[in-house]
Order: structure tokens, then sequence, then C-alpha cells
């Protein structure tokens, strides 16, 4: 809600109605969508900027429909992952399996939604918020392009950043899916463990196998070892034996998480410049879409000097 504004000002001056029409697809649209503000007289730079990043991302919708909706189904598969990115932040401990497969699946959707720009003529790049401004608006946009702060700068000064780095870390294997787990890839002590609890589990299967042949051997008591077959003695020594390199294993994983929290806690600047990008970049296709059935246009702005004279 905006600040000043009772709901039934909003309403009838047509913004709720506006606003309700807004259908960002990611949690950081819909949060930009939250944040509205009202522009102020010293921030005529960054409303300049506004109206002209509109205008170009609503020629680009029009002249490539299909792009603007594939870009619009790549922003759906992006999910929320501030929370795990605040956890590492303030280092509480080790990411869980899911936060982990989390982080891997968010960069992987970021990724294919960076191709995706890349590949395409998407009309925003690096530093484009300044060369906007003095195309789209004359000579007056030198003036207002050096009028633009850093925290005025909308999503069009920078692309999407690499996450390349973030999948390998949380997919060390050629094949790069989905799911997480902790590979044995990260460690060789790891590797060891598991091949020893595989053997283990080997073992308990066959004397399982040769135990049912026994149970129907009517004429051999059970505490007998006759022609190979096994005593209940063998199963519990493997079975303790297991439990034993279980353990080992859930000590090696967990330091593997605690390893993988810290490595990520250097990518949360990225992951934090990302989540600004997409959520800029959402809330302004979904103005577009807007301006586009209503048949909004960029308005003409007419400088004047104190004098109320046309600069």
């Amino acid at each position: 809600m905006l600040k000043g504004y009772k709901e039934e000002q909003l309403r009838g001056m047509g913004f709720l109605f506006i606003i309700e029409e807004l259908d960002p697809k990611t949690p950081y649209g819909r949060d930009r969508k939250k944040e509205i503000k009202m522009f102020l007289p010293h921030e005529k730079s960054a409303l300049f900027l506004q109206f002209s990043l509109q205008e170009r991302m609503l020629t680009f919708f029009r002249k490539n429909p299909s792009l603007f909706r594939e870009i619009e189904e790549s922003l759906k598969r992006i999910k929320e992952i501030r929370g795990i990115l605040q956890k590492i932040l303030k280092r509480e401990g080790k990411l869980s399996d899911i936060d982990l497969f989390g982080i891997k699946n968010y960069a992987i959707d970021v990724e294919k939604l960076k191709s995706l720009l890349d590949t395409s003529d998407f009309p925003f790049g690096l530093g484009a918020d300044r060369e906007i401004l003095k195309l789209e608006n004359g000579l007056l946009g030198d003036k207002l392009a050096e009028g633009i702060g850093s925290e005025d700068r909308g999503f069009a000064d920078r692309g999407l950043e690499d996450m390349s780095s973030i999948i390998k870390i949380l997919n060390p294997e050629e094949i790069v899916s989905r799911s997480f787990y902790v590979y044995d890839t990260y460690s060789s002590a790891l590797k060891e463990i598991r091949q020893d609890k595989k053997e283990i589990e080997k073992r308990i299967d066959n004397l399982g196998k040769r135990q049912n042949q026994q149970n129907h051997m009517d004429s051999i008591e059970n505490e007998q070892d006759k022609d190979g077959f096994i005593q209940r003695e063998d199963v519990d020594q493997l079975l303790t034996q297991r439990a034993q390199i279980v353990s080992l294993e859930k000590v090696q994983e967990d330091k593997i998480r605690e390893e993988l929290s810290t490595i990520l806690s250097n990518y949360t600047d990225i992951l934090e410049r990302n989540i600004a990008y997409i959520g800029a970049l959402d809330f302004l296709m979904a103005k577009t879409i807007l301006a586009h059935r209503f048949g909004g246009r960029k308005p003409i702005f007419i400088e004047k000097d104190d004098s109320g004279h046309k600069c």
C-alpha cells in the first residue's frame, strides 16, 4: 500500500486495479510489486529511466512475443532461496541436503535463463541504463544519466551473473542432474567408506538368502552350520559392522556439507545480485503485459527553467 493514501483513494484512482492485474512470475517479482512506491521530485532520473526501460521492453515484446513468453516460462521455474541465503550469511551451521538441492536448482534455472537472454536480442545488458537514457531522451539524457545513483539503477545496469561455478560445486560429476547427493567425488575417504558399506551389505544379503534356504531344511537344526549354512551370530556381527560404517559415513557427509556451506558463502553477493536482477526483470515484464493490454505509452516530459520557460 502506498504511504499517505487511503485504500478508497487508491481504488478510486484505479491504482489498486492495476496492482491487482500485475502478475509477476517469481517470488522476487512479487515482492517488487508489494514494495511499489511513488517517485519523489528528486528521483526524476530514476523515473525517466523506468519509463525508458518500460518502453524498450514493450518494443521487445511486440517484436518477439514468442521469445518474451519463453522468458516468462523460464522465470516461473525460479524458486525462492532467500531463506537459504540468510542461513549462509548468518553462518547458521551446515546447510541441509534440501537447502543444497534448492540452491542447485536455482543455479540451474538461472543459468538457463541467462543462456536464453544471452543468445537472443534481449535489449538490456551491462551499463545499458545510462545508454538508454541518452539515446531515448536526447540532450536531456546526458544530464539524467549523470543523476542516477547506484540505488536508483534498474536491472538493465547489468546482466545475470554466471551460475556455472555454483552448479559445478553442487554437481561435481559430468552429467548434471537436478537432484542433490553428497557425491563420492567430494572425498576419497567417503568413497572408501561407501565401498566398505556396499561390500558388507552384499554379504548380509547373501547370508540372508542362505538363511532362507536353511529355514526350509527341516532336518537341520538352526544352530548348525552344515554344508555352508550360517549361524545367526554371523548376521548380527555384520549388522554391527554396517552400523559402525554408517556412522562414519554420516560424519564424512556432514563434514562435506559444512565445507559446501563455507564455499557457497563466497557466492552470496552473486546470488543476491541475481535475485535483484530477476525481481526487477520479472516486475518490468509484468508491467509490460499490462502496458500492452491497455495501450500504454511513454509520456513526454518537458523541462522548464525557474521562470517557467521550456529548456
